[in-house]
């Protein structure tokens, strides 16, 4: 039935089909080229943050070991290797936190925030 009222010049329910579906097509495409960008920025964003949080902690720790008095040196573990390991790993666990969990958290809240409000816009 469906097949013969697409002929008749009043009623061609393809038509309609295929240009909404052209639409959000279009619109799902434009969505997710402003989510590379935006993600492209957030991950730039956050890395610049890291990497700016992480030398301010080993400059303050590098001036935290060379204000200290020469017999703190003579302890096992305030040896030179213990001291530039602890420096590296220890900046860059704080790194860890806080560029990447701090970006995936705000990521998170944004979404339920943005969530719940859409969800009190249509269903209040």
């Amino acid at each position: 039935m469906l097949f013969v009222l697409q002929y008749l010049p009043f009623f061609n329910p393809y038509s309609k089909i295929r240009s909404d579906s052209d639409y959000y097509c279009m619109l799902m495409l434009v969505v997710s080229i402003l989510s590379f960008f935006t993600a492209v920025s957030q991950k730039f964003c956050f890395g610049v943050i890291g990497e700016n949080v992480t030398m301010k902690i080993r400059k303050q720790l590098y001036t935290g070991i060379l204000s200290k008095h020469m017999g703190w040196f003579d302890d096992k573990n305030n040896s030179p290797g213990v001291l530039s390991a602890t420096m590296a790993s220890d900046a860059q666990t704080i790194n860890g936190v806080s560029a990447e969990g701090l970006a995936s958290t705000l990521e998170g809240m944004f979404a339920v925030l943005t969530g719940v409000v859409v969800g009190f816009i249509y269903n209040w």
